[in-house]
């Protein structure tokens, strides 16, 4: 390891990586040899932890492979013999483990895969940046992408190293969680062999279709009870009625971000009253919801960014049918328990290996596993040293779940940023309130890269493989 690299990488996940990918691409033929480091915490290079060796076969991606025309990833399917509508996230990442290795192996620039966590940034006294480790290492770097995924997850103050407790879905492989409900529950049903599960979201929805598959699981395993504040998991798939037809949309006088959000969810409401699905009412409402978002003043623009992203991400987030089926036959066979309550992190207890979740007028539901699927924190609470740092030294944008960029997703000089952390950024053309889609973090990464190895380009005679000292 180096103790200098003219480009280093925070964060071996889809942002990091297919941002290495893009800038091995445009650099193929521009000036001398770079060197480049990527750092990751948990060694989960080329995945990170959606795609990683965490992930398992059964986690769906929920893109379908031809919404990803714009990577290799439909070429390679076909290269393996893989066909079909849906893939897993591991399949997924074994395609970006073999693609990025492969291009690392084929470039002629230095790229060094670097297991460690980037405590601390600032600015060098001369250029670029000066980043500390946790296990004290010190790099330097003349340019730094922050690509770290999301915030960390909510935590529940008190319940961290108890047993039966899961406090990140995507830090477990299903086999070795699957094994530990088997070892928490006991062997014949009763009332109180239930899991428990914080949230309705997409990892909720994953762990209910994980659940619903296993057969070692049926008979021990009274109910899954999921507890969020408007007690829904997203639905997938199309209803089947005739196309649904926006009406609160097409009403005049929808020039504020306040406007255009109520009457997108009137119309998601009334389509759902109606039988519809919520990907007929998204289909039919997203062409009218633009043309109206399109023409609000950038005030406006960044208000709907930074205020209205989770009611938003809440009225139009999508699950792949198999998971949307999943949950069904569960609710009809009685084995989910769907309760709508708001949750206090603070709340939830254990006690002689029952865990106790309170949802309102002194009840509460009870079981022998709980599982955190309540979403990233707001950065202001996150507990990550180096987010901390980022956050003391440039701010939070007003969504609470991002940092503050320009155009070119700078930060700072030659500090940019990459991932969900983007959420709450807001210009004229364009606006990001939610960051997870595979293909826009895919072209959001080629146009980043375009835009950083354009820069190194014009200043090769500088920046180009220690042409260039950098501070201290």
């Amino acid at each position: 390891m180096r103790s200098a690299y003219d480009l280093v990488i925070l964060g071996g996940g889809l942002s990091g990586s297919w941002f290495l990918f893009e800038m091995l691409l445009k650099l193929k033929t521009i000036g001398p040899e770079i060197s480049i480091a990527v750092l990751d915490r948990a060694g989960l290079f080329f995945g990170g932890l959606p795609y990683g060796e965490y992930s398992s076969d059964r986690y769906m991606l929920m893109n379908p492979a031809e919404e990803l025309e714009q990577t290799p990833y439909p070429d390679w399917c076909r290269a393996n013999g893989s066909v079909g509508q849906m893939f897993s996230r591991r399949h997924f990442g074994r395609f970006l483990q073999e693609t990025l290795r492969a291009a690392v192996a084929g470039s002629r620039h230095r790229v060094d895969l670097i297991v460690a966590e980037a405590v601390d940034l600032r600015r060098a006294d001369g250029a670029g940046y000066v980043l500390g480790c946790g296990d004290g290492a010190v790099l330097r770097a003349g340019t730094v992408l922050l690509a770290p995924g999301s915030a960390p997850l909510r935590a529940l103050p008190g319940l961290e190293g108890v047993p039966g407790y899961v406090p990140d879905l995507y830090r477990r492989c299903w086999p070795d969680l699957e094994r530990e409900m088997l070892d928490r529950l006991d062997p014949q049903p009763h009332e109180g062999n239930a899991i428990l599960v914080l949230g309705t979201n997409a990892a909720a929805s994953e762990l209910v279709w994980c659940v619903s598959r296993s057969q070692a699981l049926r008979p021990r395993l009274q109910r899954v009870i999921a507890v969020s504040r408007h007690g829904r998991f997203p639905d997938g798939g199309l209803s089947g009625l005739p196309p649904f037809v926006p009406v609160a949309l097409e009403q005049p006088g929808l020039d504020s971000a306040a406007a255009l959000m109520a009457a997108l969810q009137a119309d998601i409401d009334r389509a759902r009253a109606a039988g519809y699905s919520t990907m007929d009412a998204v289909l039919a409402a997203r062409p009218v919801f633009f043309r109206h978002f399109a023409v609000l003043g950038l005030d406006e623009k960044r208000l709907f960014a930074t205020q209205h992203a989770e009611a938003w991400k809440l009225a139009t987030r999508r699950t792949p049918e198999a998971y949307d089926g999943a949950v069904r036959r569960m609710l009809a066979e009685g084995r989910l328990q769907v309760v709508a309550a708001d949750i206090d992190p603070a709340a939830p207890s254990w006690s002689g290996g029952v865990f106790r979740v309170p949802v309102g007028g002194g009840d509460a539901v009870r079981g022998r596993m709980l599982v955190n699927c309540l979403g990233a924190a707001p950065i202001a609470a996150t507990r990550d040293r180096l987010l901390q740092r980022i956050a003391e030294t440039y701010g939070i944008n007003g969504s609470g779940h991002g940092f503050p960029v320009n155009s070119d997703f700078a930060i700072d000089t030659d500090l940019y940023l990459l991932g969900p952390l983007l959420a709450g950024f807001a210009r004229p053309d364009h606006s990001i309130w939610h960051l997870e889609s595979i293909p826009r973090i895919v072209a959001y990464a080629r146009s980043l890269a375009e835009t950083v190895a354009g820069r190194m380009a014009r200043e090769a005679a500088d920046i180009f493989s220690g042409g260039k000292e950098y501070g201290t």
